[in-house]
């Protein structure tokens, strides 16, 4: 249901409703609005499988998080997300960041600097050993 509620709130009310695959925390499914059946995920755009993906991913984090903060790692989730909706994405970000510490991994970090008191680390290629 949480998982539901976030990706509705990233798609501007695209789904109805998101199942999860037995007991794992896999998207297995989306229930767009105006559809009676789910769809699987792949039947859906790139860029609402990578937010249907960080939705799910989200409502885990806010379910671990009730008790004590928590630090979430989002690699390169967004490369498909249009700016419409890397903004309320980035809302929801900035809503959580009192019980959550996120660490992106982008290679795209300008789509981030949005957000409140962002610290960035650009990192530099390893030098080869012997080199």
């Amino acid at each position: 249901k949480r998982a539901a509620e976030l990706f509705n709130g990233v798609s501007g009310g695209f789904a109805r409703a998101v199942r999860l695959a037995g007991n794992s925390w896999l998207p297995a499914g989306v229930q767009p609005a105006g559809l009676e059946d789910a769809v699987a995920p792949d039947r859906v755009s790139g860029g609402e499988q990578e937010q249907l993906h960080l939705a799910v991913r989200l409502a885990l984090a806010d379910i671990l998080t009730e008790k004590e903060p928590f630090p979430v790692v989002l690699d390169d989730v967004l490369l498909a997300t249009d700016e419409q909706r890397l903004g309320r994405i980035l809302e929801m970000l900035e809503a959580r960041k009192q019980k959550m510490q996120f660490l992106v991994l982008t290679c795209h970090p300008q789509r981030f600097r949005a957000l409140q008191d962002v610290q960035e680390i650009a990192l530099q290629p390893a030098a080869r050993a012997g080199a």
